[in-house]
């Protein structure tokens, strides 16, 4: 690849074929500051998009890593659920800068649409899976349709005036925590009772939700042309994207995960299952960073130009990292200990679940206000983090017999979840050219699902080493000495654990008390192997905390100003590029 950045050739006979010549956006920088009296129909109707694709986004996550258990007993491969979730982070994480990239080179119009089609095809396969790897490859091609993250986050900054783009953001994050609500609650109806084999219709709803999503946005969002769309050839535009950097990228996350999803699970850490993969991803990390560094362009993935302006961005991409990795965990693993030890019911386990996004609802409305009345974001973001903080530290220190109690822990969540995501993204959005809005966009969701990967390998390798220590002798402890026979601990702990306890009555030495007993203590060794995980997500959301007070709030740019106008009048562009 070369390393000098290439503009594209302009070619006579591509634009002349524009229609409507005075709908091209000329130059997106000459439209920086152009300002728009009002919130038109148009922006009504793109953000109307905006909200369905992050509804049937979250939607589909969520019914995925909240009820993957649910599909493991109808296709079995419960070791390899942790991919339903890896699958969609990875995708995100690696497809993200391209599909930005693309974005500004052919449009965001078709990205979208295309994007949500791949959701669709993916959540027709999971529907019809005969097998987990048949169901991980659905949930690969449907984590194809989550690399538009990014867009799902930049047009709402940039089709609104600056002051009104915290709220913006707030709002797709609201429609997105009604999805992951909707799809929870669902989800969780199909299977009360134990009816695992209707989990095939929540992604049978992924699958309408996608194909209306898609055609919801080819109907209304129609961005105005940008000249980066009908200047230079196909080729021109290829080589104006990083392939080098998305390729380094994609092989370090892919391998990294494999190696943490493998680690204990079934192989030791020192076995070569774990450590090659680890090597080699290692090794394409360092390479990617000396790539970036040596042979940063325009056009890289961490173009030099986002962080030239301000501390924000390059803050807020360690930011964003922490919040993935948090929402990840809590997102796999709450599910798992609300019906591990608390909650027998599963349609109460979505109730419980799903009240980390429900209560986070009006919690977003009030961020997205306050931060444009104060302009300030630095508060919102570092008492978004301080909840994480407690929350972990809360679920770390949970005993059996605190039920109750972990319905006011997750309060401390819906802070993190309500604070974090909106103060990140606007902070770094103000902090960075505003032509080079997607490829940050793009750069934060991609670090966020980067983190959010990393965060689920660490803590399924910390899981799986953890619960061959803990619950063994945990449930071992409490029946042993009711004399139940030693050789019955593996058949026992394997019941309880895959949740078949009508198979408990035929295990030798078995009686009521020794099972009331066994289940106490594989409920208190479950506790024990997960305290890890949660150790490190508080540990982490304080330290976020930390450096969430570095960041600056940026008053000056909450203004009428918009970055990317949907309808820009023809005098008003011809008066801001004679001005420039």
């Amino acid at each position: 690849m070369s390393n000098s950045h290439e503009e594209p050739r302009e070619e006579k006979a591509e634009i002349e074929h524009v229609d409507h010549p005075t709908d091209v956006v000329q130059d997106d920088a000459f439209y920086e500051g152009v300002p728009e009296p009002t919130l038109t129909l148009k922006v009504y109707l793109a953000m109307s998009a905006i909200v369905v694709l992050n509804f049937a986004q979250l939607f589909c996550l969520l019914g995925l890593n909240a009820n993957g258990r649910f599909i493991a007993a109808i296709v079995g491969g419960a070791d390899k659920t942790i991919w339903l979730g890896q699958s969609v982070a990875t995708g995100t994480a690696v497809l993200s800068p391209i599909f930005a990239k693309a974005s500004d080179l052919w449009g965001r119009r078709w990205i979208l649409v295309i994007a949500m089609t791949f959701g669709a095809i993916g959540s027709i396969i999971i529907s019809r899976c005969t097998s987990m790897n048949m169901a991980i490859v659905g949930s690969s091609i449907a984590g194809v349709s989550y690399g538009v993250q990014p867009l799902l986050f930049a047009v709402p900054a940039e089709i609104v005036p600056r002051k009104h783009r915290s709220a913006a953001i707030a709002l797709a994050n609201i429609a997105a925590g009604l999805g992951g609500i909707c799809g929870i609650l669902i989800g969780g109806a199909l299977t009360e009772g134990g009816n695992a084999d209707n989990i095939r219709i929540v992604s049978q709803r992924s699958t309408g939700l996608f194909a209306f999503a898609a055609i919801t946005t080819f109907l209304t969002y129609h961005p105005p042309v940008r000249s980066s769309q009908i200047q230079g050839s196909i080729t021109a535009k290829l080589r104006m994207m990083d392939w080098t950097g998305y390729t380094l990228f994609g092989i370090f996350l892919v391998l990294l995960n494999i190696s943490l999803s493998w680690a204990d699970n079934p192989y030791p850490w020192d076995s070569a299952h774990v450590l090659a993969p680890l090597c080699i991803s290692i090794a394409f990390g360092l390479a990617l960073i000396a790539q970036q560094v040596k042979f940063n362009r325009h056009d890289s993935m961490f173009d030099r130009r986002l962080f030239s302006t301000s501390r924000n961005a390059a803050l807020g991409i360690l930011l964003i990292w922490v919040d993935g990795l948090v929402f990840f965990v809590a997102s796999s693993y709450l599910p798992q200990l609300l019906s591990v030890v608390y909650e027998p019911n599963e349609m109460l386990v979505s109730v419980r679940f799903s009240f980390l996004f429900l209560g986070s609802l009006p919690l977003m409305v009030l961020v997205g206000w306050y931060a444009g009345r104060f302009r300030d974001l630095r508060t919102p973001g570092a008492v978004g983090f301080i909840g994480f903080t407690i929350f972990g530290a809360c679920l770390a220190a949970a005993t059996v017999d605190q039920n109750d109690a972990i319905w006011g822990y997750t309060v401390f969540a819906c802070l993190g979840q309500a604070g974090t995501l909106i103060a990140v993204f606007a902070a770094a959005q103000f902090g960075s050219p505003a032509e080079l809005i997607a490829d940050l966009t793009a750069l934060l969701i991609s670090m966020r699902s980067f983190g959010g990967s990393v965060g689920l390998g660490v803590c399924s390798a910390i899981f799986s080493s953890e619960s061959g220590k803990k619950i063994g002798p945990s449930v071992a402890k409490r029946v042993l000495p009711l004399g139940f026979p030693v050789t019955s601990l593996g058949p026992f702990i394997g019941a309880v654990s895959s949740f078949h306890f009508d198979q408990l009555a035929s295990i030798p030495g078995i009686s009521p008390q020794i099972i009331q007993q066994g289940v106490l203590g594989f409920k208190e060794g479950f506790l024990q192997a997960q305290r890890g995980l949660w150790i490190l997500m508080a540990a982490l959301a304080f330290v976020a905390a930390v450096i969430f007070v570095f960041i600056s709030n940026h008053k000056e740019e909450y203004s009428d100003s918009i970055d990317a106008p949907l309808a820009v009048r023809e005098e008003e562009a011809v008066g801001a590029k004679t001005s420039a």
